[in-house]
């Protein structure tokens, strides 16, 4: 097996269990450690579907690489205030 093979399977074992935790409650969505193993999940995934070249895996992982790197900055934030959130930039509700 190789290292991007490993990495490949690494990345796949992390969003299965980051997903059945969640699932079972044992996980919050909103949660950091749930958004790092997302990252790291889909950061391994990504890396395997380069490698071989299939490229629609690569472009859905690279999006929820991106989803997920901003939801564990948007949690570090609410965490370094207090738990809020600035919410300049939030789209008026009607």
């Amino acid at each position: 097996m190789s290292t991007a093979d490993a990495v490949g399977w690494a990345g796949a074992l992390a969003l299965l269990v980051s997903y059945s935790a969640n699932s079972i409650g044992r996980l919050r969505a909103s949660g950091r450690v749930y958004q790092a193993m997302n990252i790291f999940g889909s950061a391994g995934l990504g890396i395997i579907a380069a490698r071989h070249r299939v490229w629609p895996s690569f472009a859905v992982n690279a999006l929820w690489l991106l989803i997920a790197v901003a939801a564990f900055t948007r949690s570090r934030a609410r965490r370094s205030h207090g738990g809020e959130v600035a919410r300049s930039n939030a789209t008026p509700s009607i």
